[in-house]
This record gives C-alpha cells, structure tokens and sequence, in this order.
C-alpha cells in the first residue's frame, strides 16, 4: 500500500517535468516532442524495478506483549478483519479486468471492421478499403495492416483523399498501431493514475503531430491537408471504441493546425538536451527522496525466511530454530497473524497454522518485531527450513567449569540436559546461546580444544561471565620455544604484511548476530607463512572462518643478523555486522 503512494508521486513528478518539457520544444519539431514523451513513459513503467529501501534490521527489547495460543487460536477464524488494502487490491484488479475487458472488445470491433469493409486499393504493403463504420481514417494491424477510409473520404478532392492516405502509410511505415497497443496496456496497467492517461493522450498528439509534418514537410501541399482535416472534421464524429490510432480526434484538431500553421521548425537539440536532462535529474531526485521500500533483508544462511503482508517490518529477530525440531526433519511455514499498537508494536499474536514443534519459537521471533506505524493488523509467515551448504563442526562435549556456584550448575544441567547428553553441532550454538539469556548470575560458552589419545576434541565450557568483557578464553598449550624463533608485537609484524584474504562472516553467527574479535597466537615461519595457528580467545561461531583466514597470511621474510627466523606473533580478526 504505502509503495503504491510512493510510485504514483514518483510517476507524478516524472510525468510533470516531461510536460513542462514539452511544453519548452512547442517550437521545435513535433518528433522531439514525441520522443520526450515516450521516454518518459519508459521511465514510469521502469519506475518498480529501482533498488528498494531495505529497512534497516535493528534488535530492541520490546514491551510486555500477550501472546494467544490455544487451539481456538490455531484452528479458528484469523485475528485480522477484512484489511483496507485488500479492498484496494480488489479495486485495482478488478479495474485491471474491465480495462483488459475493454480492450479485447476493441480488437474484436477493429477486426468486425476489417469484415465489412469494401477494399479499394493496396499499397506500401497496406490494404486500403472503405468503411461505413468508421467516422474518420483508422490504421491497424501489423503482419496484415490496413487502412480504412469512411466513405464519406471517397467524396474529397483527389489532392486531399491523397494527403489522407499519405498520413496513413506513414503509421504504416512507422508500426504506430503496436505502440498504441502497447499504451493502451500500460493504460490498462495503471488505469488509476490519471496522470498516465494524460501523458499517454500527449504522447498521441505528438505522434500525429510529427506524422503531420512528414506529410507537409514531403510533397503535400499544405493548404490541402489543413482543408483534408477541417473536411473530416466537418461531421459529427460517433463514439470510437477501437483499440487503433484515429486520423482525426476533435479535441486535438486546433493543436494540429495551430502546429501545422507555423513555419517549419528548425531543431532545438541543445534545449531538447537539457530537458531530458532535467527529467532524468527529476526522476533520480524523487526515487533517491521517496524510493521504494522493500521487506526488511534476510541473511542468506537464516534456517527461517520472514515475510510480511500487511505492514513494513523494520525491527527484527531471527527466529531460532528449535534444535529437537531440525533433527527431527521437522520444518515448513508457522503463519501468524498479529495485531499492532499506535507505535508499530505487537499488542498481540495468535498462531494460525505450522507444525507444533515450530510454533514456539516463531511466537518468541515476533516478540522483539517492529513495524512502521499505521497498519493496525499484519500476517507473518516464518518458513523454516534446515540449514544446507553450511559446513558443521562437531562439539563432541558441553562441560560446567568449577567455578559455577553449584546451584547454578545443578540448574544449567537440568536446563540444558539435551546438550550435555550427546554432541551437538555449530548450529546449535545459537539456541544455546538464547537459553543462556537472562541467568543470574551470567554465564559465557568457552571453546576449548583437547588431545587425548591423539584425537582432536572440541569442549565448549560454562563459565562466569568474564566481567571486563575480555572475550571468549580458548585454552590452548603454550608455543614451545625454538633456537630460531623471536616474538614480535602483532603491530610490528602487520607492518610485513604482504597478503591476506577477506574474511567471510558465518552465516549462523550472522543470523544470530553475533559479533566480536577473535585473537590468534601464530607461528609465521622463515619464509613468510604461516604455519601454526592457536586461538587465544573468540566466539566458538567465528573461530573457523577466521583461522582459515589467517592460515592464509603471507609475511615478508624476516632476519635476524642476516638469518631468516621465524616469528610468534599476534593477530586480531574482527567481525562487525
């Protein structure tokens, strides 16, 4: 809804610089004119493919809300009523329908016409023929085209009947009847905004305008023509349905001789430059000031998409996927419908349908979501579905350090016996991180890293929250000293830094917003690579990617007294979303 508003002030703006452009080329040649016109109607129908404005995604700590779920909820009538927008949806399909409706009579009419019409002539791969049902010349048709002169036309003079037949050929000549069609679509499109009627009608008025001067401009006799046109004007013009471009429509035929009266034009190709520079300006202006806004962006490794019908999101929470429900398979959409306060809040929420097992976590989602105010009603849709492509790394055991008062360990083990019990993979981490939220006092996951039996193990520890904020403390065993190795500050040595790849932020550690610095200790050997590689502290999601990152640093050989050495060094990755 708030996008159509959008796009019809776009269309506005755009539409209003083309006809004050226009208006400056009166005096020049009528084709000029034409193509302005035309170009600005390329630019309306273009005006929905310019890259939107992503709301921001922003995490907040939201209201009390009272969340509805109870089978009535699931299975009865949805909580939102009829919405406005759906009305203005049907309106605007079901005068998509009649324009459609409309136009498909026109061709019908057009090719009744071609029926009973009396041929005459062929020329220019053009059929001519007269015909009672037409009041003044019509061209149609591409692959067959065809003119049809009233028959009143037969009674002109032969010099006149002639220009007539010259002003056809050339729409002929020029395929003007498919761009008529393709008008008449883009009409049928956007039949609501009037000013696209008015820019298409000046757009047809300079189409014939320009066609008139080919004809006076190549060998018609300019008194004649004028007179063909105030002749055909002379009857009673009937109602014309067609889908065709008319020779003659009265409430253009003063402009055509107003235009037809002057003397030749000469160009004005230096105002015709900066008009169109000035719409264009106009046109990047208003979709830069007001552009289109597209739904919130979804990280590509979410394992939930959101959409939205009803209301723009702004503020956002990734859903969790529950862990029991992804090793289960579970997976598929949980539809909700949710009611919004004044200040663009959730007041309340009820589950529509979606699988039970999925139906917990996408109500916490919606807790912490803001929308832009004004809609008072929305429908969320969360489609869940297991993570793929994302590589996993096994933590093979979730331990409680010693220091945890024993109160707190007893309940961390209860509430986190599904851990505790069996591995658990990189994914995972992101729910325990969401059951760890809100304990007091808190706890972090440490990453730790053993050797037993020469088999690498992986060990995430509870521990109290490192209160100056530190990081993640990684334990790892000392570097052993060589006969060949110095220690250089990790300023000093970044200074030898010949080459380094870009660091790829994980997926699940985006999803779950995630952020920090993850600090390596790293052996870098004699000829400038790195060799080994140990983690002093950073999330257990960021850990990966940064070491294989790092394990792609090149240094410049450094020496000592002339003798290549190798260096124990520092080094800082940062992930910043």
């Amino acid at each position: 809804m708030t996008n159509l508003w959008i796009y019809c002030v776009q269309v506005t703006v755009v539409v209003a610089f083309a006809l004050a452009g226009a208006q400056l080329l009166r005096a020049g040649q009528p084709k000029y004119r034409l193509y302005l016109l035309q170009g600005a109607l390329a630019l309306c129908i273009l005006l929905p493919l310019q890259p939107r404005d992503h709301p921001r995604q922003a995490y907040v700590q939201a209201p009390p809300i009272h969340i509805t779920v109870s089978e009535s909820a699931v299975w009865g009538p949805p909580l939102t009523p009829e919405r406005p927008w759906v009305t203005v949806q049907r309106v605007l399909a079901a005068g998509v329908l009649l324009r459609a409706l409309w136009l498909a009579a026109g061709l019908l009419t057009l090719a009744r016409y071609r029926r009973r019409a009396e041929y005459i002539d062929h020329r220019n791969g053009a059929a001519i023929a007269a015909s009672g049902d037409v009041a003044a010349p019509v061209t149609f048709g591409f692959f067959d085209p065809i003119v049809l002169l009233p028959k009143r036309a037969l009674a002109l003079p032969e010099e006149a009947r002639e220009a007539v037949l010259a002003h056809e050929l050339i729409h002929v000549r020029r395929s003007d009847w498919l761009q008529a069609l393709a008008e008449e679509f883009v009409k049928t499109l956007l039949w609501f905004h009037p000013a696209i009627w008015l820019l298409i009608s000046r757009i047809r008025l300079a189409r014939e305008e320009a066609v008139d001067r080919e004809v006076v401009d190549r060998d018609s006799n300019r008194e004649v023509y004028i007179g063909a046109l105030a002749g055909m004007a002379g009857s009673r013009l009937q109602p014309y349905l067609a889908a065709a471009p008319r020779f003659l429509r009265s409430r253009q035929l003063k402009t055509r001789l107003t235009s037809l009266l002057q003397e030749k034009p000469m160009p004005q190709f230096r105002r015709l430059f900066v008009v169109i520079a000035l719409t264009l300006a106009a046109t990047v202006a208003v979709t830069r000031f007001r552009p289109l806004t597209g739904a919130p962006q979804i990280d590509p490794g979410n394992s939930a998409e959101v959409s939205v019908e009803g209301a723009v999101l702004v503020l956002r929470t990734a859903p969790t996927y529950p862990r029991a429900a992804r090793r289960a398979g579970v997976e598929g959409p949980v539809v909700l419908d949710l009611a919004l306060n004044e200040l663009g809040g959730v007041s309340d929420a009820r589950v529509h349908s979606g699988p039970m097992e999925l139906r917990g976590a996408a109500l916490q989602a919606v807790l912490e979501w803001r929308f832009q105010p004004g809609p008072r009603f929305a429908t969320a849709t969360l489609r869940f579905r297991r993570p793929t492509g994302v590589p996993e790394r096994t933590i093979h055991a979730l331990e409680i350090h010693p220091s945890v008062p024993a109160e707190q360990a007893a309940s961390l083990r209860s509430r986190l016996a599904d851990f505790m019990d069996a591995p658990f993979a990189d994914s995972d981490m992101i729910e325990l991180s969401h059951r760890l939220r809100g304990l007091s006092p808190p706890v972090q996951p440490v990453f730790r890293q053993t050797m037993a039996n020469g088999v690498e193990r992986n060990v995430v520890e509870l521990r109290p929250l490192d209160p100056l904020g530190s990081g993640l403390a990684v334990e790892f065993p000392s570097f052993k000293p060589g006969a060949n190795r110095i220690r250089v500050g990790g300023a000093i040595q970044a200074a030898s830094l010949i080459s380094k790849p870009d660091v790829e932020y994980p997926a699940l550690a985006r999803q779950a917003r995630i952020q920090g610095t993850v600090r390596f200790n790293v052996l870098v050997g004699e000829e400038g690579a790195v060799h080994e590689v140990q983690v002093l502290h950073g999330h257990p999601l960021l850990i990966p990617n940064a070491s294989q990152a790092v394990r792609q640093y090149r240094y410049k050989p450094t020496t000592l007294e002339g003798k290549p050495v190798e260096v124990l060094t520092q080094i800082d990755v940062n992930f910043k979303l």
